[in-house]
């Protein structure tokens, strides 16, 4: 991940030449177009990320919103963000995790996918028996369960803070009325 820091800052490096020959809007679009995207490639694969990782990201972010606004180097981050209408990279790692997890919940993705969070026992996948297994999907309950997947005690902290366990808990925590939203794009 620093080394993917790394190169974007060294990107960032290579534009501020061209300062003075381009508006803010320019530079606004090369970050949203081309710089943002590498950052948020990572949000699947690291779920919660760690405290070091984001701060190289967001400052990643900082360099950039100093090139676009044109600020000097020590302004406010959080001034930057506002003055330029960005959302900080923590937010819009949440945000993408919460929107996956909406997804799931409306069966906007593929089936087993929606299968793997819910463990609806109906699936055709899961075998009905008399057999005491451990597995979890191995279950006689026949009725479905409302989509409220939960977090299993996990005994890693890597196992925590991966996508997929993150996501759930972050979506079980989320607000019951903006779950509702009728549409992905009012949510």
């Amino acid at each position: 991940c620093w080394e993917k820091a790394s190169k974007l800052l060294k990107v960032i490096n290579m534009l501020k030449p061209f300062k003075k020959c381009f508006d803010r809007e320019v530079f606004n679009k090369i970050y949203v177009s081309y710089i943002r995207p590498h950052i948020e490639y990572m949000i699947p694969m690291l779920g919660k990320i760690p405290a070091y990782i984001m701060k190289q990201l967001e400052s990643v972010q900082y360099d950039t919103a100093l090139l676009v606004s044109g600020c000097v180097k020590g302004s406010s981050y959080k001034i930057l963000l506002n003055e330029l209408a960005w959302n900080s990279l923590e937010e819009r790692f949440l945000m993408a995790r919460l929107t996956t997890m909406y997804k799931i919940d409306y069966k906007i993705v593929p089936e087993n996918l929606y299968w793997r969070t819910t463990h609806k026992a109906s699936h055709p996948a899961i075998i009905t028996h008399n057999y005491n297994l451990r597995n979890a999907l191995d279950t006689n309950v026949h009725d479905e369960l409302q989509f409220q997947p939960k977090l299993s005690s996990l005994k890693k902290t890597i196992s925590k803070t991966s996508f997929m366990p993150s996501a759930i808990e972050e979506w079980n925590n989320f607000d019951p009325n903006c779950k509702r939203s009728a549409t992905l794009k009012t949510f």
